[in-house]
């Protein structure tokens, strides 16, 4: 499938991630009324979900251990889950669950998500399709956060919860389908396909000037168009590769 269009799907599938992130402010009190709490205990949850934020660096990771598509689709599955949970059974403590399992989700599947184009798209061109991604924080709260609302109010507080644990089955399902299962990475500098595979032999040079260390990761099968060496100039000298 072309770039354009998965990163057109990507799009409307944060749009859902991140409707259900944003959709807790403004329905706060809605939520605590259906549950029959007071708002403080809603705000409590949120705490909590901000807490359990704090363990995203390590969950983040996943990606680059296991592969950017199992950490897209574990992000999915989280998040389903997560959600369903309401579905299921609408509870102080089920919403409690989803707050935290969908906030954990989103932030496996972003840098997952921006890892697999990243390692698709040359590096001029890597800010403008993110830059699309993005797009979804904005139409999460001017089109998703406003159908959730609309659904509050004809069927209740719970009434979103079936119709984004449906879309998580769906997002899951396209992820299956639109992600590759070999584990590609793109050239350093893009100006080199973009296609290069993890497994060409990836080896790692390392500068150490005098006040400074930098570090490229060449693989040797992304030489430059032109067949020249690449050269990288520091302070203690030049290196060619």
């Amino acid at each position: 499938m072309p770039l354009r269009f998965q990163l057109i799907i990507v799009m409307a599938l944060r749009t859902v991630l991140n409707t259900a992130h944003r959709m807790v402010y403004p329905f706060l009190a809605v939520f605590a009324r259906g549950l029959g709490v007071d708002i403080t205990a809603l705000s409590l949850a949120l705490t909590g979900r901000s807490v359990a934020g704090a363990f995203v660096p390590f969950v983040s990771s996943v990606a680059d251990q296991r592969g950017r598509r199992f950490g897209m689709l574990a992000g999915v599955a989280l998040f389903t889950f997560g959600v369903g949970l309401v579905a299921l059974a609408p509870s102080l403590w089920t919403l409690t669950a989803a707050l935290i399992l969908a906030m954990l989700g989103k932030y496996l599947f972003d840098p997952a998500m921006q890892a697999y184009f990243g390692d698709r798209i040359p590096y001029q061109r890597r800010g403008l399709a993110l830059a699309v991604t993005e797009m979804s924080w904005s139409l999460a709260f001017i089109a998703g956060v406003p159908a959730m609302g609309f659904l509050i109010a004809r069927y209740g507080w719970s009434a979103p919860f079936p119709l984004l644990a449906f879309l998580g089955v769906s997002m899951f399902a396209v992820l299956w389908w639109m992600a590759p299962r070999r584990r590609g990475m793109a050239c350093p500098l893009g100006n080199a396909p973009a296609n290069c595979e993890k497994h060409a032999g990836a080896r790692v040079w390392s500068l150490l000037p005098q006040s400074i260390a930098a570090r490229c990761l060449i693989a040797p099968a992304c030489g430059s168009r032109s067949g020249k060496p690449f050269r990288m100039r520091g302070a203690s000298g030049e290196v060619r590769l």
